[in-house]
């Protein structure tokens, strides 16, 4: 055989398996993808869709909350600090008072 020949042959040979492969991806793909599945992905898409501009609004409103707050300055600044010391604190000590609740329970039994 000429060499050319085979090098043609070869070629078509390959092209002919690539074919054969785009076949079968199709043929896989009408598979998987019916009408149920179709139909059942565009839900998801359409829920996903609706929850992303929901959480993209939700991202807006905080980000002008912030910069709402950020705009009163360093004296908001020095009052939402001591707030949330405060408020840190209360959480212990309702925390505490809890866990003396709670051995006090203990100390004295079932009543």
């Amino acid at each position: 055989m000429d060499l050319q020949f085979r090098v043609q042959l070869a070629t078509e040979h390959c092209r002919s398996l690539c074919h054969k492969l785009q076949v079968v991806e199709l043929q896989i793909d009408s598979s998987i993808y019916t009408q149920d599945t179709v139909a059942a992905l565009s839900k998801v898409r359409d829920h996903l869709s609706s929850r992303r501009a929901a959480v993209n609004s939700a991202l807006k409103d905080v980000k002008q909350s912030l910069q709402a707050y950020a705009d009163l300055g360093e004296p908001f600044t020095k009052v939402a600090k001591r707030y949330l010391a405060v408020h840190n604190e209360l959480a212990s000590v309702q925390q505490s008072l809890a866990t003396f609740a709670e051995l006090e329970r203990e100390l004295t039994g079932p009543q």
